[in-house]
């Protein structure tokens, strides 16, 4: 019994975090691409994807996607 418990701790601190880049990089991600979408269209005040939303006023901010919104492609919304 203690053999498989110290095996079963050696296999949680050895292994990888299976989540830990994949919930992070999806969102940074879909936030450059609507940022640079922003530098790339000035005359537009609103856009997005569908999951986010972004308005411009002296400077461009955008809302945070759901957990399991799925995107669209980027528009403007309001010119």
């Amino acid at each position: 019994m203690t053999l498989r418990l110290t095996l079963f701790a050696i296999c949680l601190v050895l292994s990888p975090p299976v989540f830990a880049d994949e919930a992070a990089t999806p969102d940074a991600a879909e936030q450059a691409s609507l940022q640079s979408f922003g530098a790339a269209h000035p005359e537009c005040v609103e856009w997005g994807d569908g999951c986010a939303v972004c308005k411009r006023d002296d400077s461009a901010h955008c809302s945070t996607p759901g957990i399991a919104c799925q995107p669209t492609p980027i528009a403007c919304q309001t010119p």
